[in-house]
Order: structure tokens, then sequence, then C-alpha cells
């Protein structure tokens, strides 16, 4: 065969074509790979962020926004003066444990909740109930203090309206270990629906749509230390669709407030974040009642923090299932 140079030049000029487009290829490969990581990375930091930073709705919901700015500005006008005011105090030792455990913890699709090793004291609701309404098994539970004021409250509805037919139909839902939308391990709620001497029952929303009488629970829950906790107009903050027939104990103190601020739990927490300890507190009064809340950040890393509190008052902690607990002094 005779030697055709063209035919090399040709073959050359191929194999480097062939040799760009590989080198090409594999730079293109290795750039999508790299941007893949960084996006990961980018969401490791994002979700380690939204773990170690406070809560806070006002940066994820516009309306949160302008609700936090109206109720300081309302707040602003009717401070009374501290209670810490030329009064003695004693010394209150927070334990990091108290952040997972209390009336104010946030449970939700987005925030699981860690069974605490000390849950609260349950009582069995039928057989210690008043016979002003129903329940749905004789074996249900619910938090000591919760079960009190409810049974009051529906005992207060009878009083009101000669009428029983509420029903609680679900109450403390035992658990362990970590729990995702599991409210009802807490201990702290409840489900209500309404429940006929026919046997028929309905939904509550679907009561109150039939017979303004049952909108009563709605009007007055919070008197009693109860909200709904994932209203028709929270969706968007809570992370949670709308439960007509879902109430959790908070306090009533806490529970008037977040009603006459048209607050849900999660803005009301990230009100409270912004009432630190070392700073200007919460301060509003119900009734004869004064209140003062502040915000105590626990830090992970340390086994517990320490705190003065007035003698001469009574106070309630709560841990908010974030990073810190919220302190409620009252007289």
């Amino acid at each position: 065969m005779n030697y055709r140079p063209d035919e090399d030049a040709h073959y050359v000029a191929k194999r480097r074509q062939y040799i760009k487009r590989r080198k090409k290829k594999r730079t293109v490969i290795v750039s999508l790979i790299c941007i893949a990581i960084a996006i990961v990375w980018v969401m490791i930091l994002c979700t380690i962020k939204k773990l170690t930073d406070t809560y806070s709705p006002a940066e994820t919901v516009a309306e949160t926004s302008q609700a936090v700015e109206t109720t300081a500005e309302t707040v602003a006008e009717t401070e009374s003066g501290s209670f810490y005011a030329n009064a003695e105090t004693l010394q209150l030792d927070i334990p990091l444990s108290a952040v997972n455990s209390g009336s104010l913890v946030l449970v939700s699709d987005h925030l699981c909740y860690s069974i605490p090793e000390k849950t609260p004291e349950l009582v069995t609701v039928w057989g210690n109930k008043s016979a002003t309404y129903y329940v749905a098994s004789s074996s249900m539970q619910i938090e000591k203090n919760t079960f009190a004021l409810a049974d009051k409250m529906f005992s207060d509805y009878y009083a009101a309206t000669s009428n029983a037919d509420y029903q609680i139909t679900m109450g403390y839902y035992d658990a362990e270990g970590v729990v995702c939308c599991g409210e009802h391990s807490t201990g702290y709620a409840f489900d209500v629906n309404v429940y006929k001497k026919d046997g028929t029952s309905m939904r509550l929303a679907e009561a109150c749509a039939a017979d303004e009488m049952y909108s009563w629970l709605y009007d007055h829950a919070a008197e009693y230390g109860f909200v709904l906790r994932y209203g028709k107009d929270k969706t968007g903050v809570t992370g949670m669709a709308h439960d007509p027939d879902h109430f959790r104990y908070v306090g009533a103190g806490h529970a008037q407030y977040m009603t006459e601020k048209g607050l849900s739990l999660e803005e009301y927490i990230g009100v409270l974040q912004k009432y630190p300890y070392e700073g200007e507190h919460l301060e509003f009064s119900y009734g004869d009642v004064a209140y003062e809340v502040f915000y105590v950040k626990v830090p992970t890393d340390a086994e517990s923090v320490l705190i003065d509190v007035p003698s001469d008052v009574s106070y309630t902690l709560s841990g908010d299932n974030i990073c810190g607990v919220v302190v409620t002094l009252y007289k």
C-alpha cells in the first residue's frame, strides 16, 4: 500500500476533535457534579441554621411581620411597670431539659417533639369528669391541669346553655422517643365534636353552622387557657392544615393575649423571643391578674441557666421546643 500523508492528517484532525469533545464532556460533568455538591451543602447549611436559629415567623410570612409589629406597638402603650422594680429576688435554675416540656411547646410537621423523661401528670377523663359533656373513650387521658380547666369550661357551658352535647374525641396519645405532628403526645391537646342523644355526631364547625349555640366554645375557650391550635388563616405559619376541632392548653394569660392579637402559637413564640430576660419584658393584664413574660435562651452545651425572679410573684416555666424557655410571672 502506498503512503498517503493526507489520510494521516485527516486521522490526526479527527483524533484531536474526539479528544477535545471528551475533554469538554468531562468538564461539563465535573461542573455539574460541583454544582450538585454546592446545592447539597447549601441545603445542609440552611437546615442547620433553621435548627439553631430562634424561630422567627416574621421572616417567613409577611402577615406575621405586621402582626408582630402591631403587637409591639400595643404593648408599649400598655406597660405598667416591671415586677422587678425595687423587688427582692430569688435565684432560679432553669435546666436544659426544660426546653422540651411545658404548655407552650411547639409541635408540628416541621418541628418534632422529643418526649421528655418526666412526662406530665395525666388524669383519666372518664370517672373524674362532670356529667356536662361526653367522652369518646373510657381510657382517654389528659394532662392534670388541662383536664381541670376543660372540665370547668364544659360545666360553665352547660350552666349557660343547659346543653351537654360537647364530646372530647381525643386526648393524650402515648408515644416514645421523637414524635412529629403529634401534639397530642404533650398531654395539653384535645379534640372536640358534638354528640347528640339520638346518637348522631358532627364536627364542631358543622355543628356551629347548624346552631350558633355550639360556637360558645370558640368564643370562650381563651378564658380557660385554650386556643384553637391550627386556625384556617394560619396554615402558612403553622405548616398544618386547618383543624376546627383541635384545642390546645397554653395558659389563661397567654391564650387571651394570643386570641386578642390574632396570633398562632408560632407567632406568639416569635413575639416572646423579642423580649429576652436581659431586656424589656412583655407586660399585660386580664381581669385582676397582671403578667410579665420574657424569654430565656438555653444553650445546648449548657446544663442549665441561672436567672433571678421577684420573690413576691408566682411564676411558670415552659419550653418552646426550639432553644429556650418562656418565663411567666403573674400576680
